[in-house]
């Protein structure tokens, strides 16, 4: 069986200098690690909204993986899609600009042939995003190995890989 798609992005957004919000780079860090299939593109962020407008292309399947602040539990891990993707607010997705609903929107009306046809966005919750240098939560920390497994699941449900190509 041959992949369906070679249209699949994972992004990882964060800032790897700064507390919780270290998540995404982390996470990143270890899906490299990984191998993934040669229909997987991965990449990693240091801020997400608009630089994410750049790198839509109407993918079949859009992974984004961030820390959040929605006021659960540190390591509270969140999976979101459709229309209950986050704004930017306070309550959700941090400092990055505009929050990825706003971002998929302002691509769908500049080039609507860009806005991939699905999007999951998984969220980890954190604390700390404003201290330079701080370590992150161990709660935090915990939560990276299921964000990982989430993932994997995520692109072997998908139909959109050749299953035998994951490890």
């Amino acid at each position: 069986m041959r992949p369906l798609s070679n249209n699949v992005l994972i992004v990882c957004i964060g800032n790897e200098l700064v507390g919780d919000d270290a998540v995404g780079w982390h996470i990143y860090r270890k899906l490299i690690g990984r191998s993934l299939p040669s229909s997987v593109q991965l990449l990693f962020l240091s801020v997400g909204g608009f630089e994410l407008i750049d790198l839509l292309t109407g993918q079949d399947l859009l992974i984004v993986i961030d820390a959040v602040r929605f006021g659960n539990a540190p390591g509270t891990i969140s999976i979101l899609e459709g229309d209950d993707l986050p704004f930017r607010s306070d309550a959700a997705v941090s400092i990055h600009g505009i929050g990825l609903k706003e971002a998929l929107d302002i691509a769908s009306s500049l080039a609507p042939e860009t806005k991939p046809n699905r999007t999951i966005f998984i969220g980890v919750e954190g604390r700390n995003f404003d201290e330079l240098g701080s370590e992150m939560h161990e709660c935090v920390v915990d939560a990276i190995q299921p964000t990982m497994d989430t993932v994997i699941r995520i692109l072997k449900q998908s139909n959109l890989i050749e299953l035998s190509e994951l490890s």
